[in-house]
């Protein structure tokens, strides 16, 4: 599973389980897919579960 090197475009690169990188000049990174992975796809918004319970709260 080869990727170009970001740095030199060279096809000579490895993957070692968590970063690519490149066998010419050494260069490090991490592939596009955990990137993505790492970005919350769903932002967490809490909502009230019962606006009876707010309306509890208020009084």
């Amino acid at each position: 599973m080869g990727e170009i090197c970001h740095n030199c475009k060279s096809e000579d690169t490895f993957f070692d389980g968590e970063l690519y990188q490149c066998i010419h000049c050494r260069y490090m990174w991490v592939p596009e897919t955990s990137v993505k992975s790492l970005k919350p796809q769903n932002p967490v918004v809490e909502e009230p579960k019962s606006p009876k319970k707010n309306l509890a709260e208020k009084v």
